[in-house]
């Protein structure tokens, strides 16, 4: 396993011993070092939210037909994409 601890580009040479070969067999490896830099902020007072602490919205009393929303804004501040998911 290999974890980048910079935002760099990587090249490596393996050398790797193959049986019943004469010589090594040499093996370029490389890669590119990322961080996701994201930002999660919640309700309108735009709270910082991280994934280890639960974050609780409070709605307060409701009325019949009433409706009541709240805001999250997930910002991506990086170079790179990425996927999330919503848990209850």
């Amino acid at each position: 396993m290999f974890f980048p601890k910079y935002e760099l580009t990587y090249n490596y040479n393996l050398i790797c011993n193959v049986k019943r070969k004469a010589r090594p067999l040499v093996l370029n490896v490389k890669g590119e070092g990322y961080k996701i830099h994201h930002s999660v902020f919640a309700d309108v007072s735009r709270v910082p939210v991280t994934s280890t602490d639960a974050y609780k919205f409070e709605y307060g009393d409701f009325f019949i037909n009433e409706k009541k929303t709240k805001t999250v804004t997930l910002t991506n501040n990086g170079e790179f994409n990425f996927d999330f998911v919503w848990k209850r």
